[in-house]
């Protein structure tokens, strides 16, 4: 064998080598990432779960979020999330009454909160 063919042999080897370690790399990674959620998986403690409920099913935490979620528990609150028509809503709805257009026609609303035409423009 020539020298020339020895290196090319030698060159092959030495990246046939290089990328059967790679893969062996990868794979053991994988294997591994794999098992590390199931290590993870551990219960939050009370307060960092509630936490952890309000940031994720909320817009952020209004004062006295985490005292009312503490008090009635994760499980109720998010039962709450997914049921919105379990929440009183009457305090609401009397706020709601003032406001009357809420309950009027367009054409109506159009008919009397259309502010007249100027004198100049109706000519």
């Amino acid at each position: 064998m020539s020298k020339t063919n020895d290196r090319s042999a030698r060159s092959m080897l030495a990246v046939a080598v290089s990328l059967f370690l790679i893969c062996a790399q990868i794979s053991g990674a994988a294997a591994q990432s794999q098992s590390r959620p199931a290590e993870k998986k551990g219960v939050l403690a009370g307060d960092q779960r509630v936490a952890h409920v309000l940031s994720r099913l909320t817009f952020g935490a209004r004062p006295g979020d985490f005292e009312r979620v503490k008090s009635i528990g994760v499980d109720e609150f998010i039962r709450q999330q997914l049921d919105p028509d379990s929440l009183d809503d009457g305090a609401l709805l009397a706020k709601l009454e003032k406001l009357k257009t809420l309950g009027m026609a367009t054409p109506l609303i159009i008919e009397q909160y259309t502010p007249p035409k100027p004198v100049a423009l109706r000519q």
